[in-house]
């Protein structure tokens, strides 16, 4: 059998990758508009046959054996400092925790705190990527992400797609992409599943200051203290050059059997949460050589700005500035005060599939 999709093994090393926060501005698609996109999608599914090859799996003691992990300040200008494997594993800032793979933020630091960053030592154009999670970090002034992107490109080129993403006591995700100029969302196109456009249609990161093309979800529980108590769940990226880039998320007790058994098949799943479909933005112009990345950083552009830090965020009671009693998000980590017991990582596996041709 041949791979439909580019595959290339990386060497590990350290690397330098590139990751902007998001603006937050509504929009709704019809729902007319949606069961027809839907229908479309559907049909475009029907056109290739789905037989998926597993090329990778990281999981258990295991997990970060392959893993690259970048080092150094936070592109995102968090109060992290990555670390290396070695220092990481030493530290105890990576490990097992009930058999699963666990990472974390240095409780206790001064100045920033260490942290890490680990990337798929494999990158991909096209396939399916499952990451089967267990608990994120959360809390005032977390910032946990995870997401794809090139390793070695000019950020945006080369796109950027956020499976993961939010701050703080948020309990609902932002998912979104981030491209060079051309790649649009049309709205009667867009095919969304609890979920409601919160970006630009302008996906280009560069014309609209870094906000990309967001989706919010609109149920609790795919983010954050809701998700963690419910043992978190599957979340899927399946990028295709007909389809376009499709995100699911599937909570623990509803995972598809056919993902359970080896044999992911997406035409038998229902609406993704979120979806870029390929007709204004072909996946393939704009996405190239991605890897699987975590961050876990504190503070930083979004997490650490004013308007989250003392605005009440879906899923709080309160601002973190009323929380902590603290002005600021820095002010606060740097007061030794900080609880940062729930910012950590636990991961039974992450999966790369690749598409096969059948002859």
């Amino acid at each position: 059998m041949q791979l439909f999709n580019t595959l290339s093994l990386l060497a590990l090393a350290s690397s330098t990758l590139a990751h902007r926060p998001h603006a937050i501005r509504e929009h709704r698609a019809s729902k007319g508009a949606i069961i027809k996109a839907q229908r479309a999608s559907n049909a475009s599914l029907e056109e290739r046959s789905a037989n998926y090859h597993l090329v990778k799996s990281y999981h258990g003691s295991t997990f970060f054996k392959d893993m690259m992990f970048f080092t150094g300040s936070d592109p995102s200008h968090g109060n992290v400092h990555y670390v290396d494997h070695d220092s990481a594993h030493g530290s105890g800032l990576i490990g097992t925790m009930d058999g699963h793979a666990m990472m974390r933020v240095a409780p206790h630091h001064s100045g920033s705190h260490h942290s890490v960053r680990p990337s798929s030592d494999i990158s991909f154009t096209e396939g399916l990527i499952i990451l089967d999670n267990i608990h994120m970090p959360t809390g005032c002034g977390t910032w946990p992400a995870f997401f794809t992107v090139p390793i070695d490109s000019n950020w945006p080129e080369g796109g950027e797609i956020d499976i993961i993403e939010g701050v703080g006591g948020m309990n609902r995700n932002k998912y979104s992409i981030h491209t060079t100029a051309g790649c649009k969302v049309v709205e009667d196109q867009m095919i969304m599943h609890a979920a409601k456009l919160t970006g630009s249609r302008n996906c280009d990161a560069e014309a609209t200051s870094d906000t990309g093309c967001a989706i919010s979800g609109t149920q609790n529980g795919d983010f954050g203290v809701e998700y963690n108590k419910n043992h978190g769940g599957v979340h899927v990226l399946d990028w295709h050059h007909k389809t376009g880039i499709r995100i699911w998320f599937f909570p623990r007790d509803s995972i598809p059997q056919d993902i359970e058994d080896g044999q992911p098949n997406p035409s038998s799943w229902p609406n993704p949460r979120a979806a870029w479909p390929a007709t204004h933005c072909p996946p393939n112009d704009f996405f190239k050589s991605h890897t699987a990345t975590f961050t876990n950083t504190l503070c930083g552009t979004w997490s650490g700005s004013d308007a989250v830090w003392h605005g009440k965020q879906p899923g709080q009671h309160k601002s973190c500035a009323a929380h902590t009693g603290h002005s600021s998000c820095e002010s606060w980590l740097q007061s030794g005060k900080s609880n940062l017991d729930n910012a950590y990582w636990k991961i039974k596996s992450l999966k790369i599939y690749q598409i096969q041709r059948r002859h």
